[in-house]
């Protein structure tokens, strides 16, 4: 928990936290919240494990996006290194807003009440 609330804060190299957090991270994260929702999905209760799965991969993302910006801001060697880790996630974020509103948010509103 030390090492989320450090990331959030934008304590971390900008290298480490773009890096290690917001890419490779995410995917990690992905991989920890399935694991932890498998039970649910094995004992067929598939919208509380994918409700599960959802909410522990979006919390992850939006510590991972605040705490690489925040270390972007404080990144003390070239500007331009802050600037494209930025737009990448300026990037990604509409990205991810843009599928949420062209059906993304239905679709998992669905998953989640779906009856089994």
């Amino acid at each position: 928990m030390k090492m989320l609330r450090k990331l959030c804060w934008g304590q971390y190299p900008l290298v480490s936290a773009f890096w290690g957090f917001y890419v490779f991270g995410f995917f990690a994260s992905w991989i920890v919240a399935g694991a932890i929702a498998a039970p649910f999905l094995l004992w067929h209760m598939r919208p509380i494990g994918f409700g599960i799965w959802y909410a522990l991969t979006i919390s992850y993302l939006i510590v991972a996006t605040l705490g690489t910006w925040r270390s972007a801001d404080a990144y003390p060697l070239t500007r331009w290194w802050p600037v494209l880790a930025k737009i990448w996630i300026c990037i990604w974020s509409a990205r991810i807003i843009w599928g949420l509103s062209n059906g993304g948010a239905a679709m998992i509103l669905n998953r989640v009440t779906a009856s089994n």
